[in-house]
């Protein structure tokens, strides 16, 4: 098998065989499950066993690959001092 990225990681994708992957997610229950006050953590890093939500697979795939991914974390109510990014739209 050939190379996934630059970090020499094994791809496990068929090269004769191709194909492509998508998720369908339900925003009405992330929703309520943000509103229930948990947590939704989607993986980033594509080795997730319970795919597309993270499960700490990047933690190994960190260490392999001396990458810093983690994944996108959907939670309620934080504060916008403690987001670390302000987003500002610039209109041309």
């Amino acid at each position: 098998m050939g190379r996934a990225n630059n970090y020499g990681v094994t791809s496990t994708m068929p090269p004769d065989n191709p194909s492509r992957r998508f998720d369908v997610l339900d925003v009405a229950e992330i929703a309520c499950n943000v509103a229930a006050g948990q947590n939704v953590a989607l993986c980033r890093c594509f080795k997730s066993k319970s795919f597309p939500y993270c499960d700490g697979s990047h933690n190994s795939h960190n260490a392999e690959t001396g990458d810093n991914i983690a994944p996108v974390v959907i939670t309620k109510g934080l504060p916008a001092e403690k987001r670390g990014l302000d987003f500002k739209v610039q209109v041309r």
